[in-house]
């Protein structure tokens, strides 16, 4: 399935709810681009819903991570939620679950301030 990203406003935050599997290609390219630009546009703690992924591969984990960094330097924080197993699976093995801020739903992740040693 092919990865598709729309971004809707909760709380003022803003939710990138993402479909599909996050696999080396074009779509994940410009998947990439568009969460840069949600940051870029000064929205630096933006939650990233993964719900609807069945799939993530190495690229799509450097994806999230890349855009992780750049929320950090903005002084900001990128919160993933709602990884299935598979994905959780995944982000453990490459230790990037020690990177991230994880939540199970976008209600717990916008629930929980941001706390300023993880920004």
């Amino acid at each position: 399935m092919i990865l598709t990203l729309t971004t809707r406003q909760e709380g003022g935050t803003p939710i990138v709810d993402a479909v599909g599997r996050m696999v080396l290609g074009n779509t994940l390219s410009e998947a990439e681009a568009k969460m840069r630009a949600v940051v870029a546009g000064g929205q630096t703690s933006p939650v990233l819903n993964l719900e609807k992924v069945d799939y993530i591969d190495s690229a799509g984990v450097g994806t999230i991570v890349a855009v992780a960094g750049l929320a950090h330097q903005a002084g900001g924080q990128l919160r993933v939620v709602g990884a299935n197993p598979r994905v959780m699976g995944i982000f453990k093995m490459t230790r990037v679950d020690t990177l991230l801020s994880i939540h199970e739903s976008v209600a717990a992740a916008l629930s929980q301030a941001l706390d300023p040693r993880d920004v």
